[in-house]
């Protein structure tokens, strides 16, 4: 049976986000492939064996994985008489399946860190534009960090900043919500999602984001309240 060692590394291969994938479409792939990994290490023969077809499978559904998906073959059907020897088949499979799990593992972890130094570059590109206050080369920069990292949350609200200060506000808002979907108590994106909300005059909305603030850093309660109050101004004279 597969060892717990490939199961990390098969874990560490759903933490690289292909060029080709959005957020959803590879959250949707680490839930996938996580029960296919259940599946391949158990005890039991049936379910074993439905695992693999089922990784065979999706294995051919997806094109960027970069190995051979006929390591696995499971057409033929496995009788009682001859359960060990089947065991052993599907043991193989299951093994030389995770091994190229683990070669594609290896060769997403080369491609993130390059990418991300690249991206690191982007970033502190528009890190300076945004305090020079060219704010669409800063919007540039960010854009660029966030193909090679799109994964980082950080580059969102930076860039969500810049299109706020160029009056951009529903870009802003999208780029907090981004940000949100990849870290749901993320402080920073629900602060500067209630203020483009607020500039948007979505004031219940922009109330909703301040209080969830409040919520997940009470420490900067004062802070908070700072904007709420900001906020009910804004209602007042609208």
């Amino acid at each position: 049976l597969v060892d717990a060692h490939q199961s990390v590394l098969i874990l560490q291969n759903l933490s690289v986000m292909s060029d080709e994938e959005t957020l959803t479409s590879f959250l949707d792939k680490v839930d996938k492939i996580g029960d296919l990994v259940n599946g391949l290490t158990t005890s039991d023969v049936a379910t074993s064996q439905t695992a693999v077809h089922k990784a065979d499978t999706y294995l051919q559904s997806i094109e960027t994985t970069g190995f051979d998906t006929t390591l696995i073959n499971t057409d033929k059907p496995m009788s009682s008489a001859d359960g060990n020897e089947e065991m052993s088949a599907i043991n193989t499979s299951s093994n030389e399946y995770l091994k190229a799990l683990e070669e594609d593992a290896r060769e997403r972890s080369e491609r993130r860190k390059a990418n991300e130094k690249q991206g690191k570059e982007y970033k502190k590109l528009g890190n300076a534009s945004f305090k020079q206050g060219d704010f669409q080369s800063a919007i540039t920069s960010y854009t660029e960090a966030i193909k090679q990292m799109p994964w980082d949350t950080t580059l969102y609200t930076n860039r969500a900043q810049a299109y706020f200060k160029k009056s951009a506000y529903q870009l802003a808002l999208d780029d907090c919500n981004t940000a949100l979907k990849i870290e749901p108590d993320y402080f920073k994106a629900l602060i500067h999602k209630g203020k483009a909300l607020a500039m948007l005059q979505e004031y219940d909305q922009a109330y909703i984001a301040y209080t969830g603030a409040k919520k997940v850093a009470p420490n900067h309660h004062q802070l908070v309240q700072g904007y709420i109050d900001q906020l009910e101004t804004l209602r007042r004279n609208c």
